[in-house]
């Protein structure tokens, strides 16, 4: 009796700790057979084969980030190539207002400062700083109509030798690239900013594979 006493008190025990640990947090969406479905913000978009995909929590603007397998390394980071910018996509959920051309001025724009912007440009770093504009304008991917950013960003780094511990390295000055499409569901407001984000030397290249993924892009809210 004692035996099936002590039984029923560890087994009620384990409930207990498992009745009291939090819930899992929920995610953005569902990545199924390479497609991704938002939860909240009602679009999808597809992920091809060379490329990852990491869905993140629904109380995030950041909904998923689509890192590409395998890429080039530039020469200077052969011997250290944790420091390459990995070929990556950031898709930001939010909602808007503003009409979109509107939106995309105040973001590009230095007099205009909002939390909004600063959210965003945390996560669209192609656009912060000193940023060399290269395109600006409408887009159509799929049936959705939006805007396209593209330029560059200078940056200087200190590489050390992997293993070394006295010699400093080597500093390091090159460019980023990258682009950045907005779209807006004019139905609910909600926005959608896609960055890409790669070493300035592969963006044209990669950049092909990256409007293919945003080709696929659409807004299923309202069909």
């Amino acid at each position: 009796m004692k035996k099936l006493l002590a039984v029923c008190l560890a087994l009620l025990f384990v409930v207990n700790i498992a009745d009291g640990r939090p819930p899992r947090a929920k995610k953005a969406g569902e990545l199924d057979d390479g497609v991704y479905k938002d939860n909240s913000y009602g679009f999808q978009i597809s992920i091809p084969e060379g490329w990852d995909g990491s869905v993140k929590k629904d109380d995030s603007y950041v909904r998923l980030v689509i890192s590409k397998k395998e890429y080039g390394i530039p020469m200077q980071f052969q011997h250290a190539p944790a420091y390459t910018q990995v070929p990556k996509i950031t898709v930001i959920a939010d909602t808007t207002s503003w009409p979109l051309v509107m939106f995309v001025d105040s973001i590009m724009s230095s007099e205009h400062s909002s939390d909004q912007k600063k959210s965003i440009l945390v996560e669209t770093p192609i656009l912060f700083g000193d940023f060399q504009q290269k395109r600006k304008g409408k887009m159509v991917v799929g049936d959705v109509e939006g805007m396209m950013v593209t330029g560059r960003q200078q940056y200087t780094i200190q590489v050390q030798r992997a293993g070394s511990q006295s010699d400093k390295g080597d500093v390091v000055t090159d460019y980023k690239g990258g682009s950045v499409f907005f779209a807006r569901n004019p139905l609910d407001n909600t926005l959608i900013v896609i960055n890409f984000i790669c070493e300035d030397r592969y963006f044209e290249h990669l950049q092909d594979e990256v409007v293919g993924i945003l080709n696929s892009f659409k807004f299923t809210e309202g069909e």
